[in-house]
């Protein structure tokens, strides 16, 4: 049983506006039976040509209206889940009509479509034409990550955390967290034992001095790997959040050779953003960094420990195999055109323009 992904959370939905003040807004929408409620959060999304979107991501949340226990989805029974669920997706679109939204962009809780027996996004797509909009399709257009590897805290509860990163402190909590680094594989063990021998300077302080550092680890891996980043700006905002953490690993010098950006929402500590410099991967920075945030999660009692998206197929995804958590893939992404002819008319002029840039 999971709690509703970050994205679901009134904590992100607020921050998320701060940092994007320009017509994106968010609304919760929800129907409920005699014992359960489902609902959505919402976010609106500036669309080409001065036209909105609306984007459910991760969604939905199932509460017991008695008891008040967040995404029992044991606890419902299929029919009234879907009934639950048809209602509320046929309401948000609906409402999209009404406010001139071109469409509505959808990815669906994994637990909640399991609950529905719904073994393909073939099958969410067959059950949204049919009962909500004939023109529903899958979109080739993903927004956020829809697979994540998620590790368990809940082995190594009540152990003792450190406050100094030294090398003796490091390894007296290695030695406390043994539970835990037995279910990674062997090169998790080997390498995370060797990085704690290295000369490694460790910070989790929120200073400007360590965002500054940050951002320019974060640069760097971006120019050498070759990946899209979020603003300073964004990051800056998220920066002032209390649920966000950071974890700075320098050198003798120090200088910045690792970084580690990420939040805690509930019970998850999840890692967003990261970079790595050569010397990092020489030395196994890249392994110390999240025995740190194993400690910073315990500290702060986190239960999970999301590593952020995943991808077999990609080198991030290959390096967090090795720690052998629960991969949690979610459903979609599903587009809903409200206004048909917008959605296909902007559609065709974007795949002109991308055209036009490709040529030139």
């Amino acid at each position: 049983m999971h709690q509703p992904y970050f994205v679901q959370t009134q904590q992100w939905a607020e921050f998320w506006q701060l940092a994007n003040p320009v017509n994106h807004t968010y609304f919760w929408i929800e129907t409920k039976n005699e014992q359960h409620k489902l609902k959505f959060l919402v976010c609106q999304y500036p669309w080409h040509l001065k036209q909105n979107l609306w984007y459910v991501s991760k969604g939905g949340i199932l509460e017991d209206i008695k008891t008040g226990e967040i995404n029992n989805w044991n606890n419902i029974t299929k029919a009234d889940l879907q009934q639950l669920f048809l209602t509320l997706v046929n309401e948000l679109n609906m409402k999209a009509k009404k406010q001139n939204i071109t469409f509505v962009k959808y990815d669906f809780e994994e637990e909640m479509i399991q609950k529905l027996e719904l073994e393909s996004n073939q099958a969410v797509l067959e059950l949204l034409q049919k009962n909500i909009h004939s023109n529903t399709l899958i979109s080739n257009k993903i927004i956020q990550f829809l697979s994540t590897m998620t590790l368990a805290f809940d082995i190594v509860q009540n152990v003792k955390t450190i406050e100094e990163y030294t090398k003796e402190n490091l390894s007296e909590f290695w030695n406390e967290t043994k539970s835990f680094w037995k279910t990674t594989n062997s090169n998790v063990k080997r390498y995370t034992k060797k990085s704690i021998e290295k000369s490694w300077v460790v910070s989790t302080e929120k200073s400007q001095e360590n965002f500054e550092k940050f951002f320019r680890i974060y640069n760097h891996t971006k120019d050498t790997r070759g990946f899209a980043i979020q603003s300073r700006d964004y990051l800056l905002k998220l920066y002032a959040q209390n649920f966000s953490k950071i974890i700075i690993i320098n050198d003798e010098n120090d200088e910045p050779q690792c970084v580690w950006y990420g939040i805690q929402i509930g019970d998850t500590q999840t890692y967003l953003y990261g970079g790595n410099t050569q010397k990092s991967f020489d030395d196994y920075g890249q392994y110390l960094v999240h025995l740190i945030a194993l400690n910073l999660g315990l500290k702060d009692g986190a239960k999970f420990y999301d590593l952020g998206g995943y991808d077999p197929n990609m080198g991030y995804g290959k390096f967090k195999d090795n720690y052998k958590g629960t991969i949690r893939t979610f459903s979609g992404v599903f587009d809903v055109p409200i206004n048909n002819w917008k959605y296909k008319a902007t559609n065709a002029i974007i795949s002109v323009i991308k055209k036009i840039q490709s040529i030139f």
